[in-house]
């Protein structure tokens, strides 16, 4: 299990920090006042609780980056833009200067690049080096967890049918994770990549998946159980990681597509989860295709 501190690890000459489960209270403070705007799907937390990440804090901003390996050596990139207590980004010009310096102890020096930058931060801060690389240009599913929870007016008919539909067909118990079902959710997510996972180049969620499971209650982490009431068979898992009291991340959805209209069920059902905590905004992955 990851619940040891963050281990200090050297790159070319400078120290840092591994982004583990005990970096989440400090991530969490950073980016208290952070919108949906402020951060991407996959640069946020624990999206990025892998072996090829850390940060480091420098003259008070929260600074963190990726570590690339290729053919040509070493190179260090930052994941979006740092940010401080107060929630201000360093711009692009000093966040470069950071980036230069990590870069330059190489042999064979990579530039560096400012990755999973957010759209509404390229405007905040433009900066005319920008590479095309280093701008988002993919769609985002984020929710306003407020009006899909209600399914109201022209604009959800289509969800509000598909919603009813699921209800009418299906009885399903929706229930906190607990460690219990463990077994539950490692054969459901064998079922999904052996079903909707086949449709894909690859898995990659296997250790996060893992992972989020062997560490469930370490961090803010809202996981849920569907149970088909008939059969006692569980059917589905999805999730959120809040972030902070307005925002939340959607890491984790395993279903069985056998049920029809089944992700937008669940995705209603968390929706008025997260509006009842006060939370408006849910990131629930893009079509990066990564």
């Amino acid at each position: 299990m990851n619940k040891l501190k963050p281990l200090d690890f050297e790159v070319a000459g400078f120290t840092f920090k591994r982004l583990g489960f005990d970096s989440f209270d400090l991530y969490a403070h950073y980016f208290r006042n952070a919108s949906y705007e402020d951060m991407t799907f996959y640069g946020s937390f624990p999206l990025m609780m892998r072996r090829r990440f850390g940060f480091k804090i420098i003259d008070g901003y929260l600074a963190i980056f990726r570590f690339i390996r290729k053919e040509t050596g070493l190179r260090i990139d930052c994941i979006g833009l740092p940010i401080n207590e107060k929630g201000e980004r360093l711009d692009v010009a000093n966040t470069r200067k950071c980036l230069e310096m990590f870069n330059s102890s190489f042999d064979s020096p990579g530039r560096g690049r400012i990755t999973h930058l957010h759209p509404a931060l390229n405007a905040r801060y433009p900066y005319p080096e920008l590479a095309p690389s280093e701008k988002l240009n993919v769609l985002e599913y984020v929710y306003n967890n407020d009006l899909l929870a209600g399914l109201q007016g022209g604009e959800f008919r289509n969800l509000r049918k598909a919603f009813n539909n699921f209800a009418n067909h299906h009885s399903v118990e929706i229930v906190p994770y607990e460690k219990k079902f463990r077994e539950d959710a490692d054969r459901l997510y064998l079922k999904w990549c052996a079903g909707e996972g086949a449709k894909y180049a690859g898995v990659w969620d296997n250790k996060l998946f893992a992972n989020l499971l062997d560490n469930y209650g370490v961090i803010d982490h809202h996981l849920f159980m569907v149970i088909e009431k008939s059969s006692g068979a569980c059917i589905g898992l999805f999730d959120a990681v809040r972030i902070n009291p307005q925002f939340a991340i959607g890491v984790m959805r395993k279903l069985d597509t056998g049920y029809e209209n089944i992700a937008v069920y669940c995705q209603v059902f968390l929706a008025r989860y997260l509006a009842e905590k006060a939370c408006t905004f849910l990131n629930d992955g893009d079509d990066a295709g990564r």
